[in-house]
């Protein structure tokens, strides 16, 4: 969980609260002059925001890339580790494009390092930390391949900021640093994500193309910020 002292996440927290009153208030008014209507349809009706209006308070509240940090929900806790479930793991740390240190954990697979299947570097959805995320992979160290997974800046114990460009350059550094590795086979790697892992690994392996790559996999990514952000927040959140 947050620290209650941190000042951005205050703020943050803060703008939501005003936008959520601020909708309510407006939503109850047309509810009260137009009887027929049901505040949940008023909100929806509010967040098209037809004059502007409402997107231009978000923005002063949030900033002018505050929208951003709606789409990111990252903890930094660790609940446990691999062990706690008998799984063999390293503790890894790399660094992005940027300089910004990541961390991650690589688990062998269950006869070895050097006798597995291939390399599978996976990028984790939204939310949490590297714990939370263990289930979607831990099958494959049985099934006899090597995983490593990591957080991106921002989540976990990696450092950092979060923003969309420094994620996709956190899935590419995740690449470059498992190749580095003396022990896994650098022409049998495979890509697995998750939803917002997708729609990062995606975009970075377009725009960097991984020798030794065989396989991609995506589970649950979607295609496109602004369409998400229009099923949650309507125009307002396009707008942000």
């Amino acid at each position: 969980m947050y620290r209650v002292a941190d000042p951005e996440m205050m703020r943050f927290l803060f703008s939501i609260m005003a936008i959520g009153l601020i909708s309510t208030a407006a939503a109850e008014n047309v509810d009260s002059s137009a009887k027929k209507k049901t505040p949940a349809s008023s909100v929806g009706q509010l967040l098209q925001d037809k004059d502007g209006k409402l997107s231009k308070l978000a923005e002063s509240l949030l900033g002018k890339n505050g929208g951003d940090r709606l789409f990111y929900f990252p903890t930094k806790d660790q609940p446990y580790t691999p062990k706690k479930y008998g799984y063999k793991y390293e503790n890894v740390r790399f660094k992005s494009a940027d300089g910004t240190e990541l961390h991650g954990w690589f688990l062998p697979a269950h006869q070895g390092v050097k006798k597995a299947k291939a390399t599978i570097v996976f990028s984790h959805g939204n939310a949490g930390s590297l714990a939370y995320h263990l289930g979607f992979v831990s099958w494959l160290v049985v099934e006899q391949y090597n995983v490593l997974m990591y957080d991106y800046r921002g989540f976990g114990q990696s450092k950092g900021q979060l923003s969309r460009k420094g994620i996709v350059e956190d899935v590419q550094a995740a690449f470059k640093y498992v190749v580095t590795r003396k022990d896994v086979d650098p022409n049998k790697l495979i890509s697995f994500s998750h939803s917002l892992g997708g729609a990062k690994t995606i975009t970075s392996i377009g725009m960097n193309p991984i020798k030794g790559l065989r396989a991609v996999i995506t589970d649950s990514a979607f295609a496109s910020y602004k369409q998400m952000a229009v099923i949650k927040g309507g125009q307002v959140g396009a707008n942000l």
